[in-house]
């Protein structure tokens, strides 16, 4: 597991560009870099306090209202902490916080989904403890060819589901459909998909898989965006 190091204000405060910027948060140095790229906040918000104690404006609601799912990822970029503020109890639980691939038995160069089957009941702490923001896409074959299929550029939406969204439209017209009800249909659309969605998320693709059969149908579906 990653080593989580005692720093020194000083040594923080030279931390402060883009590149290589370090927060304080809670005295938890946390290294934005990688942080700055997912923030739901965007990037901007976190520039004036790269190298600096960040802790007050974090904790201003006014400015930004974070969850505890947020704190539990921004866990997961702290790299050390500030020189005798943090028992031992603390940094053993933000380093269990920190496991990687590796400490899964998970060789991220080869496919994944065959070593998911292994991971058995530690498959849910692996999707939740493991997040990879650099380096190449992580495959989810071994073999090339299926390898190819698993993948697919933005575009391959608009390119298939444009032309069958328009012929379904054209029969339903073809067999009575008034035509005014097409652009009621494209705007009630989105709000009926995001309901839809919710519901599949939170019943489907957030439930606890309880055999490696259906951990395999969740990571295919589902878990591989977790990481």
């Amino acid at each position: 597991m990653p080593i989580i190091t005692p720093y020194t204000i000083d040594e923080v405060n030279k931390h402060n560009t883009p590149s290589d910027g370090w927060l304080i948060i809670d005295s938890w140095v946390v290294q934005s870099r990688g942080l700055m790229g997912i923030h739901p906040g965007g990037s901007d918000i976190l520039m004036p306090y790269l190298g600096k104690d960040a802790s007050e404006v974090f904790r201003d609601s006014s400015v930004h209202i974070h969850s505890k799912a947020s704190l539990v990822l921004m866990n997961k970029f702290v790299i050390g902490y500030i020189e005798g503020t943090k028992q031992q109890e603390e940094i053993d639980a933000i380093t269990r916080m920190k496991k990687t691939m590796t400490d899964y038995g998970i060789d991220k160069d080869k496919g994944l989904l065959g070593q998911v089957w292994g991971l058995g009941e530690r498959y849910d702490d692996f999707l939740h403890d493991i997040l990879i923001l650099e380096g190449p896409s992580l495959k989810m074959f071994d073999n090339s060819m299926l390898e190819i299929l698993s993948r697919s550029p933005w575009y391959t939406v608009p390119l298939v589901w444009l032309p069958m969204t328009t012929l379904m439209f054209w029969v339903a017209i073809s067999n009575g459909l008034p035509f005014w009800m097409v652009p009621v249909f494209l705007m009630a659309a989105p709000f009926m998909w995001n309901f839809f969605e919710y519901e599949l998320h939170k019943n489907i693709f957030h439930m606890s898989p309880k055999n490696n059969y259906t951990r395999l149908l969740h990571f295919t579906l589902h878990g591989y965006h977790h990481i």
